[in-house]
């Protein structure tokens, strides 16, 4: 939002030099104009400056919460930064018109020197926030100008912020599997056991060999 202040206080900071070129291509290279116009032009200029000086934003009601808060005092700041900007506008405007009506420069180049340095007074700076702070919070209820002003522009959307990058989780590591020792038993039985296996075959053979050899000798025998 201070931005955009900063923006329109440049824009009108610019507005006189059209202004200017627009009053002297009318009048002409003219300077002398009556007396009762030349001081209304200076009447002009000098009270937009004493205006532009001394208004001052109004207190806010005591009760408010923060959000409330943020949004009255950042309210009533842009218009005091708007009335300072339509004063000097206001100043030079009347002495073009004096210039205008009396045929001469003299007004208008006067009410110019006063109130177009006028224009400073409403750029948002340190100074110009804290003093319009300062008025807000005289009856007590602190004022969120600060944050009012971090806010953005009206018809502008805050770009969303990037997505954080965060570190990929690291994996668990499986834990080592502690295999039992083995007994001193369970090598004998499985010796035993596999050495029973083994001798059942051969003894099987041996029946069969057996078996054989009575049959031969019994077809032998006459």
């Amino acid at each position: 939002m201070s931005g955009y202040l900063s923006r329109q206080v440049l824009i009108f900071l610019i507005a006189p030099i059209p202004v200017s070129v627009a009053v002297m291509l009318i009048v002409g290279p003219h300077w002398s104009a009556s007396a009762w116009m030349v001081l209304t032009g200076a009447i002009a200029g000098v009270a937009s400056l004493l205006l532009g000086l001394s208004i001052q934003p109004s207190p806010l009601p005591p009760g408010l919460r923060p959000d409330a808060s943020a949004r009255r005092s950042l309210l009533r700041f842009r218009q005091i930064t708007h009335l300072r900007l339509a004063l000097p506008m206001a100043a030079i405007g009347l002495g073009a018109g004096a210039a205008i009506l009396s045929g001469g420069l003299s007004p208008f180049v006067l009410a110019l020197c006063l109130a177009w340095p006028q224009v400073g007074l409403a750029w948002p700076s340190f100074h110009a926030v804290a003093k319009a702070r300062r008025g807000m919070e005289a009856w007590g209820t602190r004022a969120y100008l600060w944050a009012g002003l971090a806010q953005p522009a009206p018809g502008v959307t805050p770009r969303p912020a990037p997505p954080k990058a965060t570190a990929p989780s690291p994996t668990p590591r499986p834990e080592p599997i502690e295999t039992p020792a083995p007994d001193e038993e369970t090598p004998t039985k499985v010796s035993l056991s596999s050495e029973h296996t083994n001798k059942r075959p051969i003894a099987r053979q041996a029946v069969r060999r057996a078996r054989r050899a009575r049959t031969s000798r019994v077809s032998v025998r006459p």
